[in-house]
């Protein structure tokens, strides 16, 4: 996964030397080598990703820009203009909106106009404690992944962005989705486990966080309710 602070492209910054400092190096004997990011690790970048900046325009600008220049109604790729999950999409960020404000009115986080905060982010451990939860977490890497492969993508591929992007969007809506119904935040589990619950709404506040820069990259605006 790509670790790279927002305005930054160095490790030269505390919370991410904290991520690296909960990374394993295994080498094998043809010559590979593997990184496992321990669970503290995925604890610090989550962090990381709740507490920068993401939106507006949190994709790197020169991206944001090229996206933009290419999406306009009638140039937007076939894929987005005709996609039946354009809805799905939408809904699903009004979704972590509508969560994010019920959080809110229960005093867990801030809400200052579009922008929601947890109130305090670095309450919560990393205890996953069903597999949605891990599959969105990968989700969520690896959209970020492909933002910075379109960071470094030569010129002729740029016509490529948009698409890219929507099929990102797409992914972790449906990713999110499964998160929304096999794991709750409410009642029960925030009652019994605190914890368990800061963590799911602050997931929630990244995959809102993350599917708003990726819509208005494309020149479509994030619903904030349906």
């Amino acid at each position: 996964m790509e670790l790279k602070n927002e305005g930054s492209h160095s490790l030269d910054n505390p919370l991410l030397d904290r991520v690296w400092q909960n990374v394993t190096v295994q080498v094998d004997s043809p010559g590979w080598i593997y990184l496992k990011l321990e669970n503290q690790g995925v604890a610090e970048w989550l962090h990381i990703l709740v507490d920068q900046p993401m939106y507006p325009g949190s994709l790197d600008q020169s991206i944001s820009r090229d996206v933009k220049n290419t999406s306009s109604i009638l140039e937007k790729p076939w894929e987005i203009r005709n996609s039946t999950d354009k809805f799905y999409v939408l809904y699903s960020h009004a979704r972590c909106c509508s969560l994010l404000r019920s959080a809110a009115k229960d005093g867990v986080i801030t809400q200052n106009l579009l922008h929601f905060e947890l109130k305090d982010s670095r309450s919560s451990l990393f205890k996953p404690q069903h597999t949605a939860e891990l599959h969105l977490i990968d989700q969520i890497a690896s959209v970020l992944d492909n933002v910075s492969v379109l960071d470094h993508a030569a010129q002729p591929e740029k016509v490529a962005f948009p698409t890219v992007i929507w099929k990102s969007a797409q992914a972790l809506s449906h990713s999110f989705e499964d998160f929304y119904k096999s794991c709750r935040i409410w009642g029960e589990v925030r009652q019994q486990d605190p914890q368990v619950a800061q963590m799911r709404l602050g997931l929630v506040l990244i995959t809102q966080k993350v599917l708003r820069s990726l819509l208005e990259s494309l020149a479509i605006e994030a619903p904030f309710e349906l």
